[in-house]
């Protein structure tokens, strides 16, 4: 790249003094990579530069340029931070510092198909605190794929998946439009050469011709809006990028002939009233689809996109699309954000850093949000609600009152209500659509008016979290059902831990050592022994992590679901206790019984069954009525008969969720029965199961115990 074009730009935009200090900028920069080159064999140099200059036509503030020629001294060269800053200042020191993490952070493996949910969390908090941080990594993501052809094709790859997934969805968000469709398209080809190779072939030619059709209708348009004395700054055509074109293709059933804006004429106006004058004049000759007019100008997009969209049948037949807008739309349709950067009455940047509040308000509510989750798996929680709250095409919903809602795509009532209070989720009663009643798990569509309808008795149903899609409606309907069920988590969490140490040897939790337990309460980020007791009750928490968490002295083995914990040393041979079945058992230390041996059961209070030798001189100490017969289990079938009884209240439907849940599960029920209990007004299920293991067993448990209306869930 030319450094005179660069600076020529850079003379029409900046004051005397900005433009010195991004020379200074240029030559630091320059010095800095002066023995590098990039893979295309030009100097290193040309990368910055690039990347300044495409910050720079979208007018942003000196200090964003000057951070973009530097940003990549202080990752690639000897330069360190506090040059940066000693040079050109904190706040410039503050970006090129912001800029450098996020290069640092990978965000998706090729080699293991995978994402970084921490470097992704780390991105929007980077973005949450300056924007300029943001813009210039879009903006070096821009030239890098520009020049991708001379990566290998394993890092083509890996940087064409975090584009189309992460950064082009990003600058959607960012009301960046052309930025999104070109970034989209330098990974199209990358990503699905078959694809993009179909659709280049089907609408090339398409897309010349109509481009031929849309100049002779601009000359016809002109013609009219002069005869109207309507006034415009510019008309013409855009063609569509071909990413979104081959998203468009496949909802049309791949049919090129239903596609009308494959080249859209665009009509730049002054102001918005003629923007609707302009419209009206346009159907007062062409015939409007029905259906076919948008008018994001009253409403706009979500993301701040706001035009007037018509499409119309010409004379001639040809349907073509049209789009109306002012200047100022066009402009932040065009650069997004970028295009509300403060200036003075002389033109320049006044107060770069400073946007208008409710064009970042869903960038501070993200952020917020995430400080709310919990400190495990925060990372993770936060990557996966970015797939619904950012990443996904977004709706707009209205109150009754007139107030806009911003929704993902297929949210429902219950993402509608927990939005706009949690309290307003969790007295839900009912909701209407447009004035009619609807279902809770209704999908929102574009401009419903959403009802909530609450009651001070009603609370939140479990099965929301199965039609819930965002993540604060799901975070607080968890919330709830936590507080509520608090003890009965910390009951259960304690029996299977409880169940779980036995097997292994070991005393319960209750006894074991305050200084070790506070050690593992403090690896697990838990306060005291209950909240950690009732996240595993919950399911937040494993076994296998709190175990080694106490005991991490022990060298563990973990099974494929990381959930069940064994020694590493050969399994321990189970034995049949001829008295009954259902007691755990574990192998006697004092004399270790081998298969071989003969055996016999002493059954403890608290720790179920211990096997020992049959002549073991312990067994001699102990009750004579607690030693069973016992005899070593050759058979090895992992399924065991074990009877539950559930008390539930009497609603339609309860055994039809209790056999679907087993179901689900794989589990057999052999026999069923139930019975009235008169002096509760509920009634008692009687289940007979084959089940797979103890592990599966209490789970099942916990698991019916969750179902609306069951009020105890014991093994008999």
């Amino acid at each position: 790249m030319n450094e005179k074009i660069f600076f020529d730009q850079a003379k029409q935009l900046y004051q005397d003094n900005e433009l010195e200090l991004i020379k200074k900028a240029y030559l630091f920069a320059n010095r800095c990579h002066i023995d590098q080159m990039r893979e295309s064999k030009e100097p290193f140099i040309t990368h910055p530069l690039n990347v300044a200059l495409f910050l720079m036509k979208m007018n942003l503030d000196a200090t964003t340029i000057v951070a973009a020629l530097l940003h990549d001294t202080v990752e690639d060269t000897c330069i360190k931070l506090e040059d940066i800053k000693k040079e050109f200042g904190n706040e410039v020191a503050k970006l090129v510092s912001g800029v450098t993490k996020l290069k640092q952070a990978v965000i998706y493996q090729e080699n293991i198909k995978s994402y970084s949910a921490e470097n992704i969390r780390r991105m929007f908090l980077a973005m949450a605190q300056d924007i300029r941080v943001v813009l210039i990594k879009l903006a070096d993501r821009y030239h890098n794929m520009a020049t991708l052809d001379y990566k290998e094709p394993k890092k083509r790859l890996e940087k064409a998946r975090e584009t189309l997934d992460i950064y082009a969805p990003l600058a959607n968000r960012l009301c960046m439009g052309e930025l999104k469709g070109q970034l989209e398209d330098y990974a199209f080809p990358i990503l699905m050469p078959n694809e993009y190779n179909w659709v280049k072939g089907l609408t090339q030619k398409k897309i010349e011709e109509r481009k031929k059709y849309i100049d002779k209708v601009i000359i016809d348009i002109k013609r009219k809006l002069k005869k109207a004395n309507f006034k415009y700054i510019d008309i013409h055509g855009r063609a569509k990028h071909y990413y979104s074109l081959y998203k468009k293709l496949l909802r049309n059933n791949k049919n090129i002939n239903e596609i009308y804006d494959i080249v859209a004429l665009r009509i730049i106006v002054k102001d918005i009233p003629t923007c609707y004058a302009v419209l009206g004049l346009i159907h007062q000759n062409w015939r409007p689809l029905i259906g076919r007019i948008k008018d994001y100008i009253a409403l706009p997009k979500t993301n701040g996109y706001q035009s007037i969209h018509t499409t119309v049948i010409r004379p001639d037949g040809e349907i073509i699309e049209i789009q109306i807008r002012t200047a100022t739309m066009h402009e932040e349709a065009e650069r997004g954000i970028a295009a509300h950067w403060q200036y003075d009455e002389l033109g320049k940047p006044k107060n770069p850093a400073k946007l208008p509040a409710e064009k970042i308000a869903w960038i501070k509510k993200l952020t917020d949000w995430q400080k709310e989750l919990p400190i495990k798996n925060r990372s993770e929680k936060f990557a996966e609600s970015l797939k619904i709250d950012i990443f996904k095409d977004r709706i707009f919903a209205f109150t009754p009152k007139g107030d806009v809602l911003d929704l993902p795509e297929n949210a429902t009532p219950i993402d509608f209500a927990y939005q706009v209070h949690t309290e307003i989720g969790h007295r839900c009663k009912e909701v209407w659509i447009n004035g009619h009643i609807a279902s809770l798990d209704y999908k929102i569509k574009n401009g419903d008016v959403v009802n909530i309808v609450t009651s001070s008795i009603a609370k939140p149903k479990r099965d929301w979290l199965t039609f819930a899609k965002t993540s604060i409606a799901q975070s607080k309907i968890k919330d709830w059902f936590k507080k509520v069920d608090k003890d009965k988590n910390i009951a259960y969490g304690k029996r299977i831990l409880n169940i779980e140490l036995a097997q292994l040897g070991h005393k319960p939790i209750e006894t074991v050592p305050k200084t070790k337990l506070s050690n593992a309460l403090q690896k697990l980020n838990y306060h005291d022994l209950n909240g950690m007791l009732a996240a595993l009750g919950e399911g937040e928490i494993n076994l296998n992590q709190i175990i080694k968490a106490i005991y991490e002295e022990k060298e563990f083995l973990e099974k494929d679901d990381k959930k069940f914990i064994f020694f590493k040393k050969e399994p321990q041979p189970r034995a049949i206790i001829s008295e009954t079945g259902g007691f755990l058992t574990k192998i006697a230390k004092c004399c270790n019984p081998t298969i071989n041996d003969k055996i016999k059961a002493h059954i403890t209070r608290s720790e179920g069954a211990s096997i020992h030798k049959y002549n073991c001189p312990e067994l001699l100490k102990a009750e004579q009525g607690r030693i069973v017969d016992a005899k070593w289990d050759t058979d090895l079938k992992e399924n065991f008969h074990a009877k539950i009884e559930v008390e539930s209240l009497n609603r339609i439907g309860m055994i039809k969720d209790i056999s679907t849940l087993l179901s689900n599960f794989n589990i057999n029920i052999e026999n069923f029965h139930s019975k009235q209990n008169p002096k509760k007004d509920t009634f008692i299920l009687c289940l007979h199961l084959e089940i797979k293991n103890l592990d599966q067993f209490f789970e099942v448990l916990h698991e019916i115990s969750k179902i609306e209306g069951i009020i105890d869930v014991r093994k008999v």
